[in-house]
């Protein structure tokens, strides 16, 4: 008897695992969707050109998907569960690992808008540049005076065709005016090949062309998507 009510028992369990795994959350969904095959400059002649060509796409340029997701930590305060809100992650897919070729430097913007902000969000860089005051990987910004600015965060988790950059709270500037309860709106990447001028920066030229300090230019867009409605908040 007690060995047919032990096969019973695990007769249940094999029929109720099933139904575990179906009720499982699903994967979140990314907010920006691209179409594959389009890593191929023609953002140049037309903006936010997201047309597949059957050669010419770079996949290491090519962005397929951006997921924006808040972080957070739970704790035990006096038997209840409190959970804090400690920053968010950014996960961009593309057709291929995030490699540029040898002497080629790309550099990757998951961006999007806040009331105070044009536009924020984060970058990357493939190669470190020769200029010190430009980080690998930052959170990138204009909140302040339409000036764009880089604040270094920890370079972003690559694996495979990933990347993962993880934003904590505390990395942002206070004075974006970006926290909790922040919506970044009208979320859209591009990706850039960067010309590097190894330590020759522009002159000072009164003003006249506004790159006055540059160490290095983007040239245009090798992909980018479109800015729609897609949105995020923060919390």
């Amino acid at each position: 008897m007690r060995r047919v009510l032990a096969l019973s028992l695990l007769a249940t369990v094999a029929v109720a695992a099933p139904s575990l795994a179906a009720t499982a959350a699903p994967a979140p969904a990314p907010q920006v969707k691209d179409v594959a095959g389009d890593a191929n400059g023609g953002a140049n002649a037309v903006p936010t050109s997201d047309t597949a060509t059957p050669v010419g796409s770079q996949a290491y340029a090519d962005v397929v998907s951006v997921l924006w997701q808040t972080t957070k930590t739970s704790k035990k305060v006096k038997n209840k569960t409190v959970t804090t809100v400690t920053g968010f992650t950014v996960t961009a897919t593309l057709s291929g690992p995030p490699t540029a070729p040898p002497g080629t430097t790309v550099v990757y913007r998951m961006l999007g808008s806040t009331a105070a902000c044009p536009f924020f969000g984060v970058a990357y860089y493939t190669s470190k540049s020769s200029d010190p005051n430009l980080p690998q990987s930052a959170i990138r910004d204009n909140c302040v005076g339409g000036t764009t600015r880089l604040t270094p965060i920890a370079l972003p988790a690559i694996s495979g065709n990933t990347m993962k950059w993880t934003v904590p709270l505390s990395a942002i500037p206070a004075n974006t005016k970006v926290k909790v309860g922040s919506k970044l709106a009208g979320l859209w990447f591009e990706t850039r090949e960067i010309e590097d001028f190894h330590g020759n920066c522009i002159p000072d030229d009164g003003g006249l062309t506004g790159l006055a300090g540059a160490c290095g230019l983007g040239y245009g867009a090798l992909d980018n998507s479109k800015v729609g409605d897609a949105s995020y908040a923060i919390g």
